[in-house]
């Protein structure tokens, strides 16, 4: 008497895994793309404490140099959606700006600053579009 598995069952096995797969590759792409909008959130923070500690040198006032910034972001910024950037490439300057900037790049995170030195606005961009989030000061 032979044993092993006839094709059916073969079969049903694989269309198992099938279902499995079609129900858990979605989840795990939302849950990859959340923790990329996380990423980008925390490296908005950190550019916010950076301008923060900045403004406490210079007597209140926010940078309007982007070198200013740059020079004092820690160097493990990194952007989720390209990781080969450098943690300089992730951050960008918006002069003039009376608030609301847009970054343009996926997870790339925009500073601006008005014209008086009293007020800054952070934001940073996902996949789709800029995050529900600006960071203003006393937040």
């Amino acid at each position: 008497m032979k044993r092993g598995f006839t094709l059916i069952e073969l079969m049903v096995v694989v269309v198992i895994i099938g279902i499995l797969a079609a129900i858990a590759i979605p989840n795990f792409v939302k849950v990859i793309e959340k923790a990329k909008i996380a990423s980008v959130k925390s490296n908005m923070h950190s550019v916010q404490v950076t301008v923060e500690g900045i403004s406490v040198d210079s007597a209140g006032a926010y940078p309007v140099a982007e070198a200013t910034v740059e020079g004092e972001l820690p160097q493990n910024l990194k952007n989720p959606y390209t990781p080969t950037e450098t943690y300089a490439d992730v951050f960008e300057l918006s002069t003039g700006a009376t608030g609301g900037a847009e970054p343009g790049a996926m997870g790339h995170v925009m500073y601006a600053v008005n014209a008086s030195q009293t007020a800054y606005w952070i934001t940073g961009s996902g996949r789709d579009a800029v995050l529900d989030l600006t960071l203003t000061p006393g937040q």
